[in-house]
């Protein structure tokens, strides 16, 4: 989940019961100046062997975790981000990229899969010709060269093609295994 608008006053066990084990990273609010907005969770079932990665975090909001195969393997590493628009945003992005292309390129045998809203309403995505996977079509903007330059770096694609209200792709979908697919669902 992004945009949470969580903070420490509202528990886990609030928003989801025991079959869930919950993994949030709050806005910091002292630390934006902000009143409210931003957070994201992550929520796996509690059958699940999974490890919190807080020392995989960037200095942007986003939430790390492995979750273990039943060999004990890291079956795959998922993040959720927000990057809020505003002033901050290409440094914002800058950061993240940075923290997760050096997490993909240490963990070369490990499967990513990170979701989130990246705010980039100027970016264009066309579905690439290769596979099911979207690349950016727009290539005059920083910010999307940023995105198109770490895609690239880390051989992470981008799945998601769902279009919001305002025909735009905000909430991107990075996998670094493309056996996956996304899909819209008609009743939320």
């Amino acid at each position: 989940l992004t945009e949470t608008w969580l903070n420490d006053n509202i528990y886990d066990s609030e928003l989801f019961d025991r079959n869930y084990n919950v993994f949030r990273r709050d806005r910091d609010y002292k630390q934006t100046g902000q009143i409210f907005g931003g957070g994201v969770l992550i929520a796996t079932k509690s059958t699940l062997s999974v490890e919190t990665r807080g020392d995989w975090s960037s200095g942007c909001e986003d939430v790390w975790v492995s979750i273990k195969s039943e060999n004990k393997e890291v079956g795959i590493n998922v993040c959720c981000v927000y990057l809020p628009p505003g002033n901050n945003f290409k440094n914002s992005l800058e950061s993240f990229c940075e923290n997760t292309s050096r997490l993909v390129l240490n963990n070369p045998d490990d499967r990513f899969l990170i979701t989130g809203d990246f705010n980039l309403a100027g970016a264009s995505w066309v579905c690439s010709q290769l596979d099911a996977s979207y690349v950016l079509s727009d290539h005059t903007d920083n910010t999307n060269t940023l995105l198109k330059d770490f895609l690239s770096y880390t051989n992470l694609k981008q799945l998601n093609g769902i279009r919001n209200v305002n025909n735009k792709i905000l909430d991107l979908v990075l996998v670094s295994d493309t056996s996956c697919e996304v899909a819209e669902c008609g009743e939320p």
